[in-house]
């Protein structure tokens, strides 16, 4: 946990953070869409714990997550 002290502090426990920016990266949830087949479906996250590559992958979705998951799973490709 932490607080602003100023614009460009945040306290941290004990310690005191400056910067010039600060960004807030509050996450966020997955979302399954509402379609026939969904059920089927896994997110970014449960990709990641999966134990093997798996043979056929489709991602749904165009942003920097979705091409950053299809480019780490095209890397794992054997050549």
């Amino acid at each position: 946990h932490a607080q602003f002290v100023d614009a460009h502090t945040l306290q941290i426990g004990g310690n005191r953070v400056t910067a010039n920016k600060i960004l807030i990266a509050v996450g966020g949830t997955a979302v399954k869409p509402n379609l026939s087949g969904s059920e089927q479906a896994i997110t970014t996250r449960e990709l990641l714990e999966l134990p093997d590559r798996p043979d056929h992958l489709v991602i749904v979705g165009s942003n920097h997550i979705a091409v950053k998951s299809a480019g780490m799973m095209n890397a794992l490709v054997p050549k």
